[in-house]
């Protein structure tokens, strides 16, 4: 179903505003690169297979892919920035379709901050919002997320929000995976 027509919603918490990627300036492409890059933040996210950093042109097709996920599905990937800063960005959010969970009914939840910011709460604030706004909205019936085994933090994280480990690997490796069933508020 398409939600083109939707206005890309921003989210605010207590402490961290979402902002809908497409809506953000580019220097936000810019830190979204360099965190992608940061060997601390992609040892979490991707282990031993680290992505190269991304070039430009890179850059710009992910924004776009990301842009239709906001057209298709009416939810996608946020920048997070302090409240107090809304352009202090400390990471990214969001859900989208993954290849893997076609079959499931089932949409994966992301998320990445600097290091700097482990440890302060803001993800479980952001991960929170985004399940909130995902039941409010009528969205899928589950989110799915995967995690490198040792990530403590992330697994803690899902944790508190409500997501359970489940043993399907989806994710063709052998990673946690969580899963989290909505339902409407």
């Amino acid at each position: 179903m398409s939600r083109a027509s939707s206005p890309l919603p921003k989210v605010t918490t207590p402490r961290v505003v979402l902002t809908p990627t497409p809506k953000l300036p580019p220097r936000f492409h810019t830190f979204f690169a360099n965190l992608l890059s940061n060997e601390k933040v992609t040892s979490m996210g991707w282990g031993d297979t680290n992505p190269q950093p991304l070039s430009a042109e890179q850059m710009k097709t992910r924004f776009d892919d990301q842009q239709k996920g906001w057209e298709k599905l009416g939810i996608g990937i946020w920048g997070v920035g302090l409240l107090s800063n809304p352009e202090e960005w400390i990471g990214y959010i969001g859900v989208r379709e993954h290849d893997a969970l076609k079959d499931k009914d089932a949409l994966e939840l992301l998320y990445g901050f600097h290091p700097a910011y482990w440890g302060c709460g803001y993800a479980t604030e952001a991960v929170k919002a985004v399940v909130e706004f995902a039941k409010k909205n009528g969205l899928r019936k589950t989110l799915a997320a995967y995690i490198q085994a040792d990530n403590v933090g992330s697994r803690r994280v899902l944790e508190r929000n409500g997501f359970a480990e489940v043993e399907d690997r989806y994710w063709g490796r052998e990673w946690p995976t969580f899963m989290l069933e909505l339902t409407s508020t």
